[in-house]
């Protein structure tokens, strides 16, 4: 580029030069011409001082070209040619200044970018955001791209294909509802293709199990909007965008690619903490032998063997959808989109509709140890998830949660709140009737999927059901149940090559697991709270988050500690406890102190609540 830049400043003083010597040609013509008898004979002397003034001009511009201009690329095509053509030609000194600026900016630029993600390393790991348990070394870069967290993306490529898809969905439906416009205003027009799209009846499914119907597009019967579709595809065809910028910088892809190769080698893993969501750096033989020794726990997993359980849990599951079909408790429509039951019987062969492999992983629960103690080979608890989105009750779970479980547990669980903000609101409403300070207390119920058995979670479930839901057929509910109960004794899961199921509790990983947990809690809590007899009047109020419980209190701290044994006592007859802490088996705090729920720390008192 440069060199093209040369040769053209080149060729423009080339013409410059000549054009001044054709425009001294044609004056020297110009006199040739006209009549020397009128012109007065020069003076000697004149002509000595313009030749003197002449030599000192050119003498002085000869000694800039040994001094000033010395330095000066010569403007010829001859020489930039030359200078360009060879690489063993010495740039002039101006270029090797410039060249050394330019080395010594891009050095301190790499320099600042390094020190970077140096500092943003050190402080991803000492304010615990990520967590090495390993002896091999993590490069700082590395630590910067972890610390970005899990569903961070990196900048992808335009994908041609997928816009062309879009805009032909986002056409259809502009021309569908244009149509519908058009029809609305003038019924007798010709609308075959709106007659298809009626016809089409949008199954009753979760978002998750719902498959996008798209008719073919065609005219929409309105000039103006087929010429807007028509220019909408013709621009996506052509579309060619500029490459999107990086979001992440040149270190920061590196780190990228050692993760991504450390992955492939499987030599690291790298876990999410149980709590807090921190992302631990483990060694991959370590996350296993972990997992092992508490799936090798006789008391707790019934190992299977390496043969598949698979088939057999989903044969008993779709004789169990196709019985609900004949008694009428299931559509058909319903009963292929969720199960992909064919009209002959068979199951579909759609990949959608197979079930994949469940298996086991594990969540370190650091917030256990002390920062002290986290160093790599420290043995770490952990806590052992079943990934159940591939099982083979999954998509049934999915729709029986979405239609039945989670709007019976919303009705069932009056003391749910579903996230902090619902608490917030909660106590600024008690705290506006309030006119004296009251005690808040939490607990956490031990291990509460594991001590839920799959017979009280039903127990629970066909109490709420006939509470509150009347108009439910006893053949349905049967029904129903039957499902529930399929789905909470196939928890199996794969680690290895083999297979194993929770001996006892009820899995964390399945559709149903939330809204079962809640429903048995809440019956639980009924049982040895609500709907005892011995309710003290001081007992203003209790919320729950799954297995995490606040309440308030108006009473003495003595009056609480008798009523919060008779309540622990009541629930150990559930097969139910509170977490056992020898010095403070209750989080009981006197009014004007904090009582921790959730992320929330608050103080009821005076008609205020303060976090």
């Amino acid at each position: 580029m440069v060199a093209v830049a040369q040769r053209a400043e080149a060729e423009l003083l080339k013409c410059a030069i000549k054009s001044k010597q054709d425009e001294i040609k044609h004056l020297k013509y110009c006199v040739s011409l006209s009549d020397r008898s009128k012109l007065l004979d020069p003076i000697e002397r004149e002509i000595s001082n313009v030749q003197k003034a002449l030599d000192r001009k050119l003498n002085w511009l000869k000694k800039l070209d040994e001094t000033k201009w010395k330095d000066w690329p010569l403007k010829t095509i001859k020489t930039i040619d030359s200078t360009f053509s060879s690489d063993t030609n010495s740039q002039p000194t101006s270029q090797k200044r410039s060249s050394k600026k330019h080395t010594r900016n891009v050095k301190n630029k790499v320099r600042r970018a390094r020190n970077r993600i140096e500092r943003l390393s050190k402080a991803a790991v000492d304010t615990g955001a990520i967590v090495i348990l390993t002896e091999r070394e993590v490069p700082p870069e590395a630590i910067v791209v972890l610390a970005k967290r899990i569903g961070f993306v990196p900048t992808s490529n335009y994908n041609h294909l997928q816009s062309k898809i879009d805009a032909n969905i986002a056409v259809t439906k502009l021309c569908s509802q244009t149509r519908q416009k058009v029809k609305a205003n003038d019924p007798e027009i010709s609308t075959s293709i709106l007659e298809l799209e009626e016809d089409h009846e949008e199954p009753d499914l979760p978002p998750c199990l719902k498959t996008p119907f798209c008719p073919i597009r065609s005219s929409s019967t309105d000039p103006l909007v087929d010429g807007i579709c028509e220019d909408i595809l013709s621009f996506v065809e052509h579309l060619k965008p500029s490459t999107l910028k990086s979001n992440l910088n040149k270190f920061e892809r590196k780190g990228m690619s050692w993760i991504l190769n450390e992955v492939d080698k499987g030599e690291l893993q790298f876990v999410k903490a149980d709590k807090g969501g921190a992302l631990c750096v483990v060694d991959r033989s370590f996350m296993k032998e972990l997992e092992s020794v508490k799936l090798n726990d006789t008391s707790q997993f019934i190992c299977l063997g390496e043969d598949d359980p698979i088939p057999g849990v989903f044969d008993k599951l779709l004789d169990l959808w196709k019985s609900g079909e004949m008694e009428g408790h299931i559509d058909r429509n319903i009963c292929y989109n969720v199960m992909g039951i064919c009209d002959s019987g068979r199951p579909s062969t759609l990949s959608a509709f197979k079930p994949g492999i469940p298996f086991y992983y594990g969540l370190l629960k650091i917030h256990k140890l002390d920062v002290s103690d986290l160093k790599p080979g420290r043995e770490i608890p952990l806590r052992l998830v079943n990934d159940l989105s591939q099982s083979p009750t999954a998509r049934s779970d999915k729709y029986l949660n979405w239609k039945y479980l989670k709007p019976l547990q919303d009705e069932f669980c009056v003391d749910l709140v579903k996230d902090s903000t619902e608490t917030l609101k909660w106590l600024e409403g008690v705290a506006s009737s309030l006119d004296s300070g009251l005690s808040g207390f939490s607990w956490d119920f031990s291990s509460l999927y594991d001590n839920l058995t799959p017979d009280f979670v039903l127990e629970a479930l066909t109490f709420a059901i006939s509470e509150l839901r009347f108009d439910w057929s006893a053949s349905f509910i049967d029904w129903l149940l039957k499902l529930v109960d399929l789905s909470l004794k196939s928890c199996f899961g794969r680690h290895g090559n083999n297979w194993y199921l929770n001996k006892s509790g009820i899995a964390t990983g399945g559709s149903l697991s939330v809204s079962l947990a809640n429903i048995a809690v809440c019956y639980a809590l009924r049982c040895a709270v609500y709907d005892s007899e011995n309710v003290p009047d001081d007992l203003v109020a209790i919320k729950r988050f799954v297995d995490d419980v606040t309440g308030l209190w108006k009473g003495s701290e003595e009056d609480f500690a008798i009523w919060s044994n008779n309540v622990n006592s009541n629930l150990n007859r559930l097969g139910l406890s509170i977490k056992d802490n020898t010095l403070e088996p209750w989080d009981f705090h006197k009014p004007g102190d904090y009582t921790t729920f959730l992320d929330i720390k608050y103080i009821l008192s005076l008609s205020q609540v303060s976090y």
